[in-house]
């Protein structure tokens, strides 16, 4: 069966521009336009607005425009409609990423990166771009359905890795209608049904040569469909990157159900690999696969070469294929009956992806590509030298509907100390004419500072005496006629190379090679003298450039004792020694000879050089990737997550305690061919493959720091070596720094050691012997908090708490939050330590969102801490103000209300940290203000005239 593919006749034409027009004229509830003429400015304000509870399309029509922001259709907003004026210039984007602190301790997450979220249901869009433009090198979501009965039709999804994200409870469906969909790694991935109809589906190259993969199923059990492309492109691209249509996430053991991915109609390019289909890892249970095909072709029109596909794959035939109608897929659900015109043949619009430009030593590369390809597209490409007077310098025709990349070399680059300014604009007869965004390449003087998390590394934690793990951030510069120039601040210190070290008063100087610093890692860690918050920013200069700042922040604890809570000797079995068992914690044997966790014990067969058996005072446990440890090729010289053993420490009864590090004897027998090991923990049981945080650092027999290098999906792993006549080699591994791993009664912490080897020989084994568990036993907090309140004051919160029986606190810290999740720390009071009643009071004057929430994060003096309750204040402020332009780059013009004598405007950073203050002249409506020292992110901007006027705003 086939479902409507694509219809351009021209007789179409006039119907559709008549259908969108009645639609943007008379069929919609709310207009959003970023020059104000339009009910609300940003979408998520409109969405903010529309009702709950609909059970009909409630319309929202956006003009074109980039808008910035992270937006969000919450769960009690069905029926919410998108529709846009141009998809090409109608761009929702943002740019979070998996990696991105949120806090010291956590970051943001794959599926709170999404730019784009839907948790509500019988969503649709129309028209739209939807973008994260985060980049390359991590998990950066573009659009993420948590619901059922999506919709979308002629939009684009740009991003890089999981640019499409789709799930949801039971068997959410989602249907894609002339869409175009671009990223580079596992780019349209979840465990919903999704039918990809008709569109475009184009895989990036990337920076270096390999393979990669477009899609990621995860199919939920007894889901009958997974993903299935119909009538879809898959066209090459420009460079080297080789792509497999799919790989199953995660990998399906044999307890797991089958991974869908099916293509019918298709049309395939030479970038695909022959195998066609690729598994997770050497784990992975093909059987729990269904990947297949129905007669891809080339675009030349032949059919495509199937013949190296992998076995396991299938190659459907036309009575398979007419299994994929809609009511099957879809159940009662009819997509195309969402509006009278839902599914129809729609006019492809010029849509230009992926323009960029690399600077090389004589000329300037410019590459880029068209969303829907047709024949005779026109495109020239535009360069200035001011931004303001540009000529074409090249131009070029679509000779054919499938030519989609696009690539021209300038000849020309900047003069020193200048910069070219490039656009495009692609056009056609009938069609709207889409003209980029600018960019630029730059010659003149130009440094570049990366850190973490914009321009921020926090979480510092020091133990008096002895220096910090190091953080990092990289540098890197362009045409400089100076060195970088690197200042820390006070109580930190910078280097190189890890090894030489500069404080405060001295500097630390990168030179550049020919004008050219290429990128360059710079450690920073916390070494103060004396206990206590330390914070302040590393300064990065050159000549004429802009200075540079990288705020850092840490805390330096007091020396900490350790003592034994527990330990495992396996020399006899593998429980722990009740000898030596604190009665803070609960008795435990280690888990292992499961096929949970593929390591097993030696079976004493194995004689080469006498039987090495399972438990013995000599070697301790003997344990391999079989019990005759011959199967480490199924691990590798890499760490695997499935090869494990796992230590678990209980907080008994009425006992609060904290674990501090786990120390262990360890050698491997006969090998020392890719041996490796690693340490996870997780309070939680590791009830998700999220659930897993790595070890803070390690010490080994020599006590010098373990050398830590990543291996596989481990960030730390660190070498191991070959003892034959037993374990001898110790290492004692940190679990969270100085806080250690708390746990309450009845919490447990998990522990897994992971081992990896290269070596194919018989017998190879791990030895692992005297593994301890050391921390202290906690007395719980006495502490009664009688009360804590919030109140909203002109323009601020004055928040007041009540405590009794204060005995062995440090101090309250004040934390903040503006959705109720993630929360930021925002000040401090110290506790007064008294037994009787003490009243406290903080006030909050940074930044009011509509709902604020707080809580205290309350610290003992042994470096514990609990949380109070979380108090939420509304805070309702007047939106009488606007702003020109927004975005804005340089300069911006604020309308107000008349200015009294004393008015008077703030610009408030997203942390809240106040980064402008200015008077208002009396009288005035209006005042200009330059942004030049302020980087590119969202900011809010206060106006004060005996009233509170609040606005957000974009610098470029």
């Amino acid at each position: 069966m086939k479902l409507d593919s694509f219809d351009f006749r021209p007789s179409l034409l006039l119907a559709i521009i008549l259908f969108f027009n009645s639609i943007t004229f008379g069929q919609y509830n709310l207009v959003v336009a970023k020059d104000g003429s339009g009910n609300y400015t940003t979408v998520q304000e409109a969405i903010n607005a529309a009702p709950t509870g609909q059970t009909t399309p409630y319309v929202i029509y956006i003009k074109n425009g980039r808008y910035k922001e992270k937006i969000n259709i919450p769960a009690t907003k069905p029926f919410i409609r998108l529709i846009g004026a141009d998809v090409a210039k109608v761009i929702l984007t943002y740019d979070d990423y998996a990696g991105k602190m949120v806090t010291c301790n956590s970051t943001v997450g794959t599926q709170n990166s999404a730019s784009f979220t839907v948790n509500a249901n019988d969503f649709s869009a129309i028209n739209i771009t939807f973008e994260n433009s985060f980049g390359d090198g991590s998990q950066a979501v573009t659009v993420l359905v948590n619901a059922d009965r999506a919709y979308f039709e002629n939009c684009r999804f740009l991003g890089n890795q999981d640019t499409i994200y789709l799930k949801g409870s039971g068997a959410p469906r989602n249907y894609f209608k002339y869409c175009y969909i671009d990223g580079n790694v596992d780019f349209i991935f979840g465990s919903a049904i999704a039918l990809f109809d008709s569109c475009v589906v184009y895989a990036k190259s990337r920076t270096t040569a390999g393979s990669s993969y477009i899609t990621a199923p995860n199919t939920t059990n007894g889901q009958a469909y997974g993903f299935v492309f119909r009538d879809t492109k898959f066209p090459a691209n420009t460079g080297t990157t080789s792509y497999y249509l799919s790989r199953p996430w995660p990998s399906p053991d044999v307890a797991s159900t089958r991974q869908k991915a099916v293509l019918l109609s298709c049309v395939l390019s030479s970038h695909i690999q022959p195998a066609g289909w690729s598994v997770w890892d050497a784990n992975t249970v093909t059987s729990n696969i269904y990947y297949g095909e129905y007669r891809s072709k080339y675009f030349n029109g032949n059919l495509a070469d199937v013949s190296q596909r992998v076995s396991w794959s299938y190659q459907l035939t036309q009575s398979d294929s007419s299994n994929y109608t809609f009511s099957n897929i879809f159940g009662t659900w009819n997509p195309c009956g969402m509006s009278p015109n839902s599914c129809n043949p729609t006019l492809l619009n010029l849509a230009v992806s992926n323009f960029r430009a690399v600077k090389n030593v004589s000329s300037v590369q410019l590459t880029w590509n068209i969303s829907w390809p047709l024949q005779g597209i026109q495109y020239n490409l535009y360069r200035s030298s001011d931004n303001v007077n540009y000529t074409s310098v090249y131009s070029t025709t679509a000779s054919t509907d499938s030519a989609i990349n696009f690539s021209y070399t300038d000849l020309s680059v900047p003069l020193s100390g200048s910069k070219y300014y490039y656009y495009i604009a692609a056009s056609k007869s009938g069609y709207n004419t889409h003209i980029t965004d600018t960019i630029e390449i730059s010659n003149a003087e130009n440094m570049i500072v990366n850190a973490s998390d914009a321009l921020n590394l926090c979480g510092f934690s020091q133990t008096l005496g002895t220096p910090s793990a190091p953080q990092t951030y990289t540098v890197s510069g362009t045409n400089l006629t100076g060195n970088i120039i690197i200042t820390a601040p006070a109580n930190f210190e910078i280097s190189k190379d890890n090894l030489n070290w500069f404080s405060s008063i001295t500097l630390l100087n990168v030179v550049p090679v020919s004008g050219t610093v290429s990128s360059t890692t710079i450690y920073i860690r916390l070494n103060a003298s004396a206990t206590g918050n330390y914070s302040g920013n590393i300064n990065n200069v050159s000549n004429n450039v802009n200075s540079v700042l990288v705020a850092v922040s840490g805390r330096t604890f007091p020396l900490a004792t350790s003592f034994l809570l527990q330990k495992w000797p396996l020399t006899i079995n593998n429980s722990d020694s009740a000898g030596v068992r604190s009665p803070a914690v609960t008795a435990s044997v280690s888990i292992i000879n499961t096929p949970i966790n593929k390591l097993y014990t030696s079976d004493g067969t194995q004689p080469t050089a006498g039987p090495i058996p399972a438990y013995s005072g000599k070697y301790g446990q003997a344990l391999g990737a079989n019990s005759q440890g011959n199967s480490w090729t199924n691990v590798g010289s890499t760490l695997n997550r499935g090869y494990y053993e796992e230590f678990r420490v209980t907080a008994s009864t009425g006992n609060k305690i904290r674990v501090d590090s786990i120390t262990f004897l360890s050698d491997f027998y006969q090998t020392t061919s890719g041996i490796k090991m690693g340490v996870v923990y997780s309070k939680n049981g590791f009830s998700s493959p999220a659930d897993s945080t790595e070890f803070n650092s390690g010490v080994a027999s020599t006590g010098v720091s373990l050398t830590l290098t990543s291996s596989g999906t481990f960030s730390k792993s660190f070498t191991a070596t070959r003892n034959d006549a037993g374990p001898i080699n110790y290492y004692a591994i940190s679990l969270n720094g100085p806080d250690g791993v708390v746990l309450n009664a009845g919490e447990t912490v998990s522990i897994r050691l992971y081992w990896a080897s290269g070596s194919t020989g018989v017998p190879r084994f791990a030895f692992l012997k005297d593994v301890s568990i050391k921390g202290l036993v906690l007395s719980s907090t006495p502490l009664k908090l009688i009360s804590f309140t919030g109140n909203k004051n002109k323009n601020s919160v004055g928040l007041n708490w009540v405590t009794e029986n204060e005995v062995g606190l440090d101090r309250y810290e004040i934390e903040k939050s503006r959705d109720g999740v993630n929360y930021f720390n925002i000040g401090e009071v110290a506790s007064s330590n008294h037994v009787n009643t003490n009243n406290y009071n903080y006030e909050d004057r940074g930044e009011l969102n509509e709902i604020n929430y707080y809580r205290l994060k309350i610290y003992e003096l042994n470096g514990t801490y609990s949380y109070s309750k979380v108090v939420m204040i509304k805070s309702i402020a007047e939106t009488k103000l606007s702003i020109t332009p927004n975005p804005v780059k340089d300069e911006m013009t604020v309308y107000h209300e008349k200015a009294s004598g004393n008015s008077f405007i703030l610009i408030y950073n997203l942390a809240g940290k106040l980064v402008y203050k200015g008077n208002v002249k009396q009288g005035s409506t209006s005042t200009k203000i330059n942004l030049n020292q302020l980087m590119s992110s969202v900011y809010s901007i206060v106006y004060n005239n005996g009233k509170v006027y609040t606005q957000k705003f974009v610098k470029q």
